[in-house]
């Protein structure tokens, strides 16, 4: 564009105007493959004190087996003891995922929060309303940002490859995920260094490897100061080359903002959403004027001028909530002419 311009035209410091002037499109902005979000780093999540204070929901899928149809698989992994839970479904409506809670947690007790990403079926008011009726308090992870729920993202992706193999080499894929389950549950894991099923059961399993008859199995007491500890000490080992060096955030209160707009793999779509405005900053998390929580990962900051082309274009200087709210006719109302004899106050 400035070579174009630079053929028929020239003034003092025409480049920069230029750019200045692509910079601030809005259509340009959508689009624009060049945005650099802020790399913030990975909080550690601290380690609950007792089994089953914590527990991280999610749903995968869905997955086309060839013998029944599409199905998806709900998860449900344990914070303190690293417990996995897993239901294949037919559906993932709020009435299923509530079926799903029901039957577990009336076997190992309720817990005491609960966190889900932003997927329909966590944010309807039935789900809602049942988690508060159980006295669960339901903690939301920031859109499009699925590290923040990383302890069930990782079992999602052990259970995809674990169905994976088992129909490449033809064994029965729900046989093979319930002996994975097994499996899982009685290996040491490699943060706690001690088996899921000791830290939820308080006692030792029998296998096939040992029986009961040899005596080994049986309850065991496990440290929860020292298991902390061993988990702290994990969690320490990712430095800063790992995690990213802290940086100060760079959107305060008032700012506007776009956020990635995620199409599954489609092309021609815009890639940045409109500028919303900032109303709140958490950490490394803001949250917008729609009331959704975003992480500074997958949000880029908005130029002043950016802002008020976009404001033109939109509705002639109105703000996202003015522009979007509810359009009102402005016609005048009239009385109907048989009521024009009538007295009224």
């Amino acid at each position: 564009m400035k070579r174009k311009a630079r053929g028929d035209f020239w003034w003092p410091g025409m480049d920069k105007e230029v750019e200045r002037f692509v910079r601030n499109c809005v259509s340009c902005a959508c689009s624009d493959k060049t945005h650099v979000c802020e790399r913030t780093p990975v909080i550690p999540v601290p380690f609950p004190v007792k089994p089953w204070q914590t527990i991280a929901i999610d749903v995968c899928g869905p997955f086309d087996f060839g013998d029944g149809g599409k199905c998806y698989a709900m998860f449900m992994v344990d914070y303190h003891s690293k417990w996995p839970e897993v239901s294949i479904v037919k559906d993932t409506k709020a009435e299923v995922v509530i079926e799903f809670c029901e039957e577990i947690w009336k076997r190992e007790g309720y817990p005491e929060e609960v966190v889900t990403d932003n997927g329909t079926q966590f944010t309807l008011f039935e789900f809602e309303d049942y988690l508060t009726l159980c006295g669960v308090n339901h903690v939301r992870t920031a859109v499009a940002h699925p590290r923040e729920n990383g302890l069930v993202e990782r079992f999602n992706r052990v259970v995809c490859d674990n169905i994976q193999l088992s129909i490449q080499s033809g064994l029965c894929w729900r046989t093979e995920v319930k002996n994975m389950l097994w499996n899982y549950r009685t290996i040491p894991h490699s943060t706690t260094r001690e088996t899921p099923f000791v830290l939820l059961k308080g006692r030792k399993p029998c296998t096939k490897a040992v029986p009961g008859w040899m005596g080994k199995a049986g309850k065991k007491r496990v440290s929860v100061r020292n298991l902390a500890f061993r988990v702290e000490g994990v969690q320490e080992k990712y430095d800063e080359s790992v995690l990213g060096k802290p940086k100060e955030c760079v959107v305060a209160v008032g700012d506007w903002v776009r956020t990635r707009v995620w199409h599954g793999g489609r092309k021609g779509l815009s890639k940045w959403s409109e500028p919303k405005k900032v109303g709140g900053v958490k950490c490394y998390s803001v949250v917008l004027s729609d009331g959704k929580r975003w992480n500074m990962a997958e949000v880029v900051r908005c130029s002043e001028m950016e802002v008020a082309e976009w404001k033109k274009q939109v509705g002639c200087g109105l703000g996202v909530e003015e522009s979007r709210g509810v359009r009102r006719s402005q016609r005048v109302f009239k009385k109907p002419e048989y009521m024009k004899d009538y007295y009224t106050e």
